[in-house]
């Protein structure tokens, strides 16, 4: 790394010693090699310090801070972007493996287009075995202007659901000009990030898989439904909604309205395979969020759901002949 890198890599990490060295050695090993890695570890009680300190010894280019505590992901985030020197900021996840020309690629895309806040590209999930079972690639435009991002995550075939997951590279002014990650938004603070900072600058997208998603942890916070984070998001998409459509009273109403009924279906469809699948503890604290909400669906599965959950409860045994008729449902049979 040179004195001046234009190019900072902050790569945040959490009780990842597993893996965590995968994906250190697929950033190291880029071809374009001009850039300072900063791993911020937010208190892991594993063995991920000493993997990523061995790192730091063999390689200048890594810097590796770890937090007396741990401070959330969005203060990790924030705190390896504030201790980035380079105006342009690579932010990556732990676990992922990078194409060696990632880095490269997006730098480039944003030298392309020197008024966009930020850079992503398509990904491919792999599955336990680690073979590709899909690839998140949306339909978007190398360049999206303005505004356009926004309307497109807020469109009924992406809403709740970003398209943009959180490895990008962004330009660190931006950053510093439209305020850094939220606490309030928790994993999600990504997410209202990309509209933000879409309000008003332009966003570049590389229609390539340069990134690998592997199978994640089970005990992840959105590993399988988690109702503190679906309600998270249903905030991030209606403060999104609110000021792409301002000043406009009657279109900032009828945004909110579409997020609530796609928001009713998703919750909806998460109930149910709460109770397919026998997680209790998870229905029960979903059937209490929608009893308390001021939907009138939801509050009628909220109350209509806790006989059955009851039941449910009162039969164990029930679980294999739910799994028996969901797996008639789905056209396999048991």
């Amino acid at each position: 790394m040179t004195a001046a890198a234009p190019l900072s890599v902050c790569l945040t990490t959490y009780r990842r010693a597993g893996v965590v060295g995968r994906t250190i050695r697929s950033i190291l090993g880029q071809d374009f090699g001009d850039f300072e890695l900063i791993i911020s570890d937010n208190a892991s009680p594993d063995g991920t310090e000493e993997i990523c300190r061995e790192f730091a010894r063999q390689d200048p280019r890594v810097r590796y801070f770890r937090n007396p505590t741990n401070i959330g992901m969005p203060g990790n985030l924030n705190a390896a972007i504030q201790r980035a020197s380079a105006p342009l900021v690579a932010n990556l996840h732990d676990g992922d493996e990078f194409s060696p020309s990632l880095l490269r690629r997006w730098k480039e895309a944003l030298g392309a287009h020197p008024d966009a806040a930020f850079t992503f590209c398509q990904m491919d999930r792999l599955d336990e075995a680690g073979q590709v079972m899909g690839r998140l690639a949306p339909d978007f435009p190398e360049r999206l202007e303005p505004r356009e991002l926004v309307e497109r995550m807020l469109s009924p075939l992406h809403c709740l659901s970003s398209p943009v997951w959180g490895t990008v590279m962004a330009r660190r002014e931006a950053y510093l000009r439209n305020g850094l990650f939220d606490p309030r938004h928790s994993f999600f603070a990504d997410v209202a990030m990309w509209m933000r900072l879409n309000m008003t600058a332009p966003v570049v997208y590389v229609r390539e898989p340069l990134i690998k998603l592997f199978h994640g942890e089970r005990d992840l916070p959105y590993s399988y439904v988690n109702w503190h984070l679906a309600r998270v998001t249903t905030s991030i998409y209606e403060e999104a909604s609110d000021a792409l459509h301002a000043p406009d009273a009657v279109a900032m109403a009828r945004g909110r309205a579409m997020i609530r009924r796609l928001r009713d279906r998703r919750w909806a469809h998460a109930l149910g395979s709460c109770f397919r699948r026998g997680r209790l503890e998870l229905l029960d604290e979903g059937l209490q969020v929608c009893r308390l909400d001021d939907s009138a669906l939801l509050k009628l599965l909220g109350y209509g759901g806790v006989p059955l959950l009851a039941v449910r409860r009162r039969f164990p045994g029930l679980q294999r002949l739910v799994e028996w008729a969901d797996g008639r449902a789905r056209g396999g049979a048991r």
